[in-house]
């Protein structure tokens, strides 16, 4: 008979446990639902109101370069001139007009640097390295995606051919 009882008590308290359990959720959910039906209504409508949307960052897209304050012994018209059609294709994601100005032999392999939208600011070095003229462009960008504007800047590497032509062989 004890073990009877044993059974019958064990068997009311799991019950009683999963009883308690199974109300404490519950009553949660009506106190919140309650809640909610007590506020105003314009309360509620308030909240969603309340969020600004995202502002989509502005970029002044294109070449804003002053020319005539690049001031080094490298620099030459026929780099200049290069540099600034590679920047307006670039600024105008004209692919066709990129790879007119870089060495045939690169044709395409710069196309990448399209995605982004670019706000092209100054000229901030020109350097000699290996035969090479190094030219760095500072800029804005835009990169798909971002919602952040980034600084930064890329160096144009210009190299005379074997016709004593400046040619731009590559951009870092």
């Amino acid at each position: 008979m004890k073990k009877i009882i044993s059974m019958i008590i064990i068997t009311l308290l799991a019950i009683s446990v999963l009883v308690a359990c199974e109300n404490k959720s519950e009553p949660e959910s009506q106190e919140v639902v309650a809640a909610q039906a007590q506020e105003p209504a314009s309360t509620q409508e308030a909240a969603p109101a309340s969020e600004e949307p995202k502002k989509e960052p502005t970029i002044h897209t294109g070449v804003h370069v002053d020319w005539d304050a690049v001031n080094s012994p490298l620099w030459n018209e026929d780099i200049e001139n290069k540099l600034k059609a590679t920047l307006n294709a670039i600024a105008e994601q004209d692919d066709k007009k990129l790879n007119e100005e870089i060495i045939p032999d690169s044709n395409g392999a710069f196309d990448y640097i399209l995605q982004n939208q670019y706000d092209f600011k100054k000229v901030s070095d020109v350097r000699e390295d290996h035969g090479k003229v190094l030219v760095k462009v500072d800029h804005d960008v835009l990169m798909p995606g971002s919602d952040e504007i980034q600084s930064g800047g890329n160096y144009y590497y210009f190299e005379k051919d074997a016709d004593d032509q400046w040619q731009l062989v590559a951009i870092d």
